[in-house]
C-alpha cells in the first residue's frame, strides 16, 4: 500500500491504525507482528458508500 501511494511505510501503518479506532477497519491477522491482513468493518463500508455516493473517491 505504502509503495502503490507514494507514502512511508509509518504514514500507512498510523492511517491504518486511526481507522481502526474509529472501527473502520478491522486487522485479521492479530497473531502476526507484520504484514497484517485487514478488512472493512461493516462501518467502513458505509463511510465508503458514502464517499463515493458524493463522489469524493
Amino acid at each position: 500500500m505504502a509503495r502503490s501511494t507514494d507514502r512511508s511505510i509509518q504514514n500507512i501503518s498510523r492511517a491504518i491504525k486511526e481507522c481502526e479506532e474509529q472501527k473502520l477497519v478491522e486487522c485479521i491477522t492479530p497473531e502476526k507482528h507484520t504484514w497484517k491482513k485487514y478488512m472493512l468493518t461493516d462501518q467502513g463500508h458505509h463511510v465508503l458508500r458514502e464517499l463515493e455516493k458524493h463522489k469524493m473517491i
